[in-house]
């Protein structure tokens, strides 16, 4: 992951990828993850607190928030480069 991640970065100029927005764009996605992930500790540990496994609260209650935050965050992001390069 780190390899592809490395690549993108090299090569933003020549595919017109704003910096601001690169590094907006894996902020967002790293917290979305960390939120539907189950190896997370804080899906561990929110799983040990209610009696739930950490799997139920990483799909089952967060997956949709991630979905939806995903699809909201892609077109703010869209928004936001349109406004920054019109």
């Amino acid at each position: 992951m780190l390899a592809a991640l490395a690549s993108i970065l090299s090569r933003r100029a020549s595919i017109g990828i704003d910096p601001t927005l690169m590094g907006l764009a894996l902020v967002v996605g790293w917290g979305l993850a960390v939120g539907s992930c189950s190896a997370a500790a804080a899906t561990m540990s929110i799983g040990r607190v209610v009696g739930e496994s950490a799997w139920r609260v990483g799909t089952a209650w967060n997956g949709h928030f991630t979905l939806v935050a995903s699809l909201m965050a892609g077109i703010v992001l869209m928004l936001l480069g349109l406004v920054m390069h019109p």
